[in-house]
């Protein structure tokens, strides 16, 4: 990772002597100038997390722990770390950004039993959420799912829905229509310019007034007015399916034929990038500007860590159409399709698995923020998950024995290492217990955020460092039963301040 700059300084007076020797000397009126030459070297930083690997017994795994009891993993998990050229130091977070701490692996159903199909989900935050479907139905949620508020628009039917804000969302569907909203609540339509008989298949926004949509014709058109105006930008002569935002200027679609698309001016111009196929392609989302999954027909799963320089395919364990893919991370993604189909990986594609989600109904749609992650259907059927979590523990808040909270922590056992030094304390009996005399910690949204400074290495060129870590956690007497998973990334920073 990068670290502090060195720079190795070349004189010139050698060059000077050089060209000096090699030409007449001693001219009258002769003028002579001077360069600096420069290079940065980066600090070779070092990170081996093979001792705190995922699933493995009393390392990562607690077991079982019985209602209202607390447990602390028996074994350490083993984090070793340095840089060969600079000091170091290690950070931990929550790799969901948004702080659930142990979060529940079930998927939880808020709608069911319901007409019609659910083709697609937009969620703005963890309470925030708008599905579209069938005969211009939309549902709303403003409170994580509990309930479900319906508008019927009638007309054409709805593919493809973005919300921007609590306010501002697109829907789009059949027959060229396009809906929006500046309120949440009431729709107004908006005349797109593709032509009357394509299905507008998705749409994405980056601002209250601009938006792009992508249809069956092949258009990519765009709106800096709110809907006013719709503009043309590309037509790549196949369907195309889906289009995601990175940024404010940059973004992707994907269509037929393997097509996919890129622009980072807002649509002044698309880039055909390379994908590798000739299949279908329904989806794509972005955890980031560079690593994006898109998913396709029979089951084709394709990955790109660069931004889209290049795409790898993956192996995603079915043959079925994956319709929709949400990337939760640059880890952790889902997708879904047809008889309740579910795949998601935690390891950035290297392995996809079935999810267990109790429906078969093709489902059509799914989408993540902030924690939660939603999956629509047919017959109005809407899955959330995560629906309850272990939250972090409080230092002076929490009880490990007697709170009224469930509790996930981390407690530095112990650290070696040429320079360690504690950004945690150091448990002084090495043994962390579920004791609040122990030094236990929450673990933070991002390595940049208090508290997740775990151990630093304050001698240049240690690559010894090694941390020593347990983890504990509470459950209460009405904590849900099953299974529930925390996701931490560690990262080595160089220099250590």
């Amino acid at each position: 990772m990068p670290g502090r700059p060195s720079h190795v300084l070349l004189s010139c007076l050698a060059l000077a002597c050089a060209f000096a020797c090699a030409g007449a000397s001693s001219v009258q009126g002769a003028s002579s100038s001077s360069s600096t030459v420069g290079v940065t070297v980066l600090s070779a930083t070092q990170l081996d997390t093979t001792g705190c690997a995922p699933n493995t017994a009393g390392v990562t795994l607690f077991g079982s722990v019985t209602a209202g009891s607390s447990t602390v993993t028996s074994a350490d998990c083993v984090i070793a770390f340095g840089s060969s050229n600079d000091t170091s130091m290690l950070r931990i977070a929550q790799e969901d950004g948004a702080g659930r701490a142990l979060v529940h692996d079930g998927w939880t159903q808020q709608l069911a039993s319901g007409s019609g199909l659910m083709h697609d989900v937009s969620a703005q935050d963890d309470q925030n959420a708008i599905a579209v479907g069938t005969v211009g139905r939309i549902f709303r949620t403003t409170n994580g799912g509990t309930t479900w508020t319906p508008t019927a628009l009638g007309g054409a039917s709805l593919y493809g829905v973005h919300q921007f804000d609590s306010t501002h969302a697109w829907a789009v569907g059949a027959s060229a229509t396009i809906w929006k909203t500046v309120d949440g609540s009431t729709w107004t339509s908006s005349s797109s310019g593709v032509a009357g008989a394509a299905n507008i298949w998705n749409v994405a926004s980056t601002a209250a007034n601009n938006a792009w949509v992508v249809a069956s014709s092949g258009d990519i058109r765009a709106t800096f007015d709110g809907g006013a105006t719709w503009a043309l930008q590309a037509n790549p002569g196949q369907q195309l399916l889906d289009i995601v935002a990175v940024s404010a200027t940059e973004l992707f679609a994907v269509g037929g034929n393997g097509t996919i698309l890129h622009t980072i001016n807002s649509g002044t111009t698309w880039t055909a990038q390379t994908s590798g196929t000739g299949t279908y392609l329904r989806s794509v989302d972005a955890a980031d500007a560079n690593n994006l999954w898109v998913t396709g027909s029979n089951g084709v799963v394709l990955h790109t860590t660069n931004g889209g320089v290049t795409w790898s395919p993956q192996a995603s364990g079915t043959t079925t159409d994956l319709d929709r893919v949400a990337a939760v991370t640059a880890t952790r993604a889902f997708a879904v399709g047809a008889t309740g189909l579910l795949r998601q990986t935690d390891d950035g594609g290297a392995t996809w698995t079935a999810g267990t989600i109790a429906t078969t109904e093709d489902l059509g749609g799914v989408d993540y923020a902030n924690g939660r992650a939603w999956i629509v259907g047919d017959h109005a059927t809407v899955f959330a998950s995560p629906d309850v979590d272990v939250p972090d523990y409080a230092t002076g808040v929490d009880d490990w024995d007697q709170g009224s909270n469930g509790a996930f922590g981390a407690c530095l056992r112990a650290q070696s290492g040429t320079g360690a030094t504690a950004g945690w304390p150091v448990d002084g009996n090495a043994t962390c217990t579920t004791n609040d005399t122990d030094p236990w910690n929450g673990i933070p949204t991002t390595p940049g955020a208090a508290g997740a400074l775990v151990m630093r290495g304050t001698s240049t060129m240690a690559t010894d460092l090694v941390a020593r870590l347990r983890f504990g956690v509470r459950a209460l007497n009405t904590t849900r039963a099953g299974d529930y998973r925390a996701r931490l990334t560690f990262s080595v920073i160089a220099p250590n301040a």
